[in-house]
């Protein structure tokens, strides 16, 4: 293996790094056509809570942002994909404490908001890059 200083390493990767990044970054600027129009007026809700009782933060922060029915309206048909991607490795990572996966009472909390609001069926649903479940 062909060794190299530190001050060469550095100045290859810096020189590689603004060769590659800037052509894309000026790509990025470039007017690109689009007809949607400017994001002018729109705005979003964000709210935060703390606590231990995770049904409760779930409603309080619903709460928060207007309500599920803000949200949800009456017939509507609902879907939550809560990232349960590794799921059927909770039992050995546990990605619930790892954020990796949604806590199931906060996908339950959200599907019954939904149903008060008026919405007529909840799915819970995802994917995943397995090809098969065990569970």
């Amino acid at each position: 293996m062909r060794q190299i200083s530190r001050r060469k390493f550095c100045k290859t990767g810096i020189t590689t790094a603004i060769g590659l990044g800037i052509p894309g970054m000026a790509y990025g600027c470039r007017d690109s056509g689009s007809t949607l129009p400017p994001s002018d007026g729109i705005s979003a809700r964000v709210a935060a809570v703390k606590g231990e009782d995770l049904s409760a933060m779930t409603r309080d922060v619903l709460d928060a942002i207007g309500g599920m029915g803000s949200i949800v309206h009456d017939g509507e048909t609902v879907f939550i994909k809560p990232n349960f991607v590794s799921f059927p490795w909770a039992q050995y990572n546990n990605c619930f404490n790892t954020g990796e996966c949604t806590k199931p009472e906060i996908i339950i909390t959200v599907a019954e908001e939904c149903l008060k609001a008026g919405a007529r069926s909840v799915i819970v649903g995802d994917g995943s890059h397995l090809p098969a479940f065990d569970w």
